[in-house]
């Protein structure tokens, strides 16, 4: 990915009222689950999955929109993804781009509830905050080196 690309990204999962939830075939009541589902490889490859696909949009970046979109999801009891929709969203093309990157993610591990693969509610956040640019960055780095090197001078002074 080119650096004007890059994209910090935190994930975490956000579980609704504090649970992960299943949802009954046939039943439109929710219950707590035993076990949640598990991107493949861990939250670890989770995170890596969706730093490497997310791409920031143009439009985002022109107009310096930055935030967190939510992106809630069913993880099915065959561990595939479905109605992936935004909860909560910051616009300028962040929206779709957190969207695409679900729909295209993988199979998971299912939840599990009483024994059996159950369908669970998701909330994944991913935050969207425009890099820096390099001529700023660079700045700030020399700024910080002169600070260092001024302290530096200082204590060999004082000793």
């Amino acid at each position: 990915m080119k650096t004007s690309n890059k994209v910090l990204i935190a994930l975490f999962f956000v579980a609704n009222c504090g649970l992960l939830l299943a949802q009954d075939i046939g039943n439109s009541s929710m219950t707590p689950i035993d076990i949640a589902p598990v991107f493949p490889g861990g939250e670890d490859s989770l995170l890596n999955y969706v730093a490497r696909r997310i791409v920031y949009p143009k439009a985002a970046k022109e107009n310096k929109i930055s935030g967190v979109v939510y992106v809630k999801f069913v993880v099915l009891s065959t561990g595939e993804v479905e109605d992936v929709q935004v909860q909560n969203g910051i616009g300028g093309g962040c929206n779709e781009e957190a969207i695409r990157v679900v729909q295209e993610m993988p199979i998971w591990n299912p939840g599990i509830m009483r024994g059996k693969n159950v369908k669970v509610h998701m909330t994944l956040p991913v935050r969207f905050v425009i890099p820096e640019s390099d001529e700023k960055s660079k700045k700030k780095k020399r700024k910080m080196r002169k600070k260092k090197k001024k302290k530096k001078k200082m204590r060999k002074k004082n000793s």
